[in-house]
């Protein structure tokens, strides 16, 4: 099928997947977000940009009941979160929330993907 102007249709979007909870500490979102410092503001363009590492960042990282939006847990890091870290992030969370969701949100990250997690994560009765 052809457009307008005669090249490719473009694809229709995609319908939105809303994450939706009936109750409290049913769903649970993780996310990592880089913060950076006051002395990471300064040259934030490359070829003269600065790591993103301490001292010029920290990472965040957050866990939200999806149906309160209550953070449930946070946490600071001065390195990019490795898998260890979060797996023992997520036991502190269950621990001191003394709530286990039934499913956690999460992303594709390198930290998400490990085998190390994947470990973790089959001797928990977390749904995706």
């Amino acid at each position: 099928m052809r457009g307008r102007e005669g090249g490719p249709k473009p694809r229709p979007k995609a319908k939105s997947q809303a994450v939706r909870a009936d109750r409290p500490n049913q769903i649970s979102e993780i996310d990592f977000t880089l913060v950076p410092t006051a002395g990471g503001f300064w040259m934030p363009w490359i070829p003269n940009a600065l790591w993103q590492r301490w001292p010029f960042c920290w990472w965040v990282a957050l866990i939200i009941d999806v149906h309160s939006r209550r953070v449930m847990e946070l946490s600071v890091f001065s390195d990019h979160p490795s898998a260890t870290a979060v797996c023992s992030f997520l036991e502190d969370t269950i621990t001191s929330s003394g709530a286990k969701p039934k499913y956690l949100v999460q992303d594709k990250g390198g930290q998400f993907t490990s085998e190390e997690y994947r470990t973790w994560y089959r001797g928990t009765d977390f749904d995706c």
